[in-house]
């Protein structure tokens, strides 16, 4: 081949997303609902590095999660259920949700949050239990409310019961996982796993409506123990968030479940009986720079994946970010974007696009 001789351009599809510095242009419902929306991971890329403080949504959790879970041996994988981060219904597990369709009464909002429960659990109870019986292991990312996560550890063992709705001919006693071993509710904000009430007592409520809301969990999945519940909440030690960086909380719980992971896997593979070792304190030292990293790479990672390799993760350097005023002047919070609508041209500063007083036009 002659240096002159025309080689052909290689030509690849290429999909842009915003990095939260373009700003979005108001389009009504009824245009995003005819668009195609972006695939789950891209939306997670975006949020997750748009800024050092961005808060996590359930995108990036499961992301990140699932990353990590489809790298465990198969064996090890299947004894582990990972619920979605967004699962169940929205606030559920937020102290302070109401919905409106309920009205919005303050004193009727215990009323309201347990009427809201019991309409959702008919059309769910089935498949959720059948979700809990297939493994010993359950993690559950919850939103608390306020853009903060904790999460739920569950322990379960099998126990020989006659369903009827797991009624089959073939099997006289089938055996699912129904007993309740131990269970821990880990809240960020609470180092030791349970809040103490003289140093923080609307932790100690929070955490008790949590708890309640787990346990009518339990009872509509027909999951028990014959042991007392006192003994069933066991305490997992981790690093406490400090009250001026709640934007953290989804980025520990993705740590948090990365590690319960790891201890599950070794767990099970060393056949030992004694469950301890999953419930041994956590690494005293959380740094949320290098977690947001390494989960910025693992939703990446997921994209590739999903691309069958067929694509590149690249970057784009962006030389100045125009902060968005709120109507008192101040500049707004970093809030989580979804790419599910058009974007608008971004706004340059006429020093920036090289315009000034000696070069106008």
């Amino acid at each position: 081949m002659s240096a002159s001789t025309p080689r052909a351009d290689n030509l690849v599809a290429a999909t842009v997303w915003s990095n939260g510095v373009n700003r979005y242009t108001g389009l009504g419902d009824a245009e995003i609902d005819r668009m195609i929306p972006p695939e789950k991971w891209l939306n997670a890329l975006e949020n997750i590095q748009s800024s050092r403080t961005a808060v996590v949504t359930a995108d990036e959790i499961d992301e990140a999660v699932q990353f990590r879970s489809d790298f465990l041996p198969a064996e090890i994988n299947k004894l582990i259920s990972i619920h979605s981060a967004s699962s169940f219904f929205h606030g559920m597990w937020d102290i302070n949700h109401q919905n409106p369709k309920y009205g919005n009464n303050p004193n009727k909002i215990i009323d309201d949050r347990e009427q809201e429960l019991d309409e959702w659990v008919p059309g769910n109870s089935d498949v959720a239990r059948e979700h809990f019986y297939e493994c010993p292991y359950h993690i559950i990312p919850i939103n608390t409310g306020d853009n903060h996560w904790s999460v739920i550890f569950i322990v379960l063992e099998k126990t020989k019961v006659a369903l009827e709705t797991y009624q089959d001919p073939a099997v006289d006693t089938p055996s699912y996982y129904t007993q309740i071993v131990d269970y821990s509710i880990v809240d960020p904000r609470v180092s030791g796993g349970i809040a103490d009430p003289a140093v923080d007592a609307y932790a100690e409520t929070r955490g008790n409506f949590i708890e309640e809301r787990l346990d009518a969990v339990f009872k509509f999945c027909r999951i028990g123990s014959t042991r007392p519940e006192t003994e069933l909440r066991r305490p997992i030690w981790v690093p406490r968030q400090e009250d001026n960086d709640n934007w953290s909380s989804g980025l520990r719980v993705i740590d948090f479940i990365w590690e319960m992971l790891r201890r599950i896997q070794d767990f099970e593979s060393s056949g030992a009986q004694n469950r301890e070792s999953l419930f041994r304190p956590m690494r005293p030292y959380f740094d949320p720079d290098y977690v947001r990293l390494d989960v910025a790479g693992a939703i990446a990672a997921m994209g590739l994946q999903r691309q069958d390799f067929r694509a590149r993760i690249t970057l784009a350097q962006v030389d100045m970010v125009i902060p968005q005023a709120g109507t008192d002047g101040l500049r707004t919070g970093d809030t989580p974007r979804r790419l599910w609508g058009p974007l608008a041209r971004p706004q340059i500063p006429r020093d920036s696009a090289g315009i000034s007083g000696k070069n106008k036009q």
